[in-house]
């Protein structure tokens, strides 16, 4: 009879054991990536002027909303990069937990 808890077995479990946490990591990083596309972070108001006129801030309301676009558009690239990411974690950690876990399974 083979003993269970040979060197090759306790390896195989170590790389299974961190590929499903790379699997639990990298599917709650998709779910939150997926959330944050559907539910956008809200614009942020125009700053209030009230103790000096605005003129004298140099305020420009067109800038404003021109600086918000580009700002939104760089937290949907973030978060379109950070979710390539994941998928890219989730894909090579799943199939490497499943040959690993059927080899562990067959020792």
């Amino acid at each position: 009879m083979q003993e269970r808890w040979n060197i090759r077995s306790i390896y195989l479990y170590l790389v299974c054991l961190v590929t499903l946490i790379m699997l639990i990591f990298g599917t709650a990083g998709l779910v939150r990536n997926v959330a944050e596309l559907i539910y956008r972070q809200p614009a942020l108001a125009a700053p209030m002027v009230t103790a000096v006129a605005p003129s004298e801030l140099d305020y420009d309301p067109d800038r404003w909303e021109q600086e918000q676009e580009v700002q939104r558009q760089w937290d949907r690239r973030s978060t379109v990069l950070s979710l390539v990411g994941n998928l890219a974690l989730v894909g090579v950690a799943g199939p490497l937990y499943r040959y690993h876990w059927r080899r562990a399974d067959a020792a």
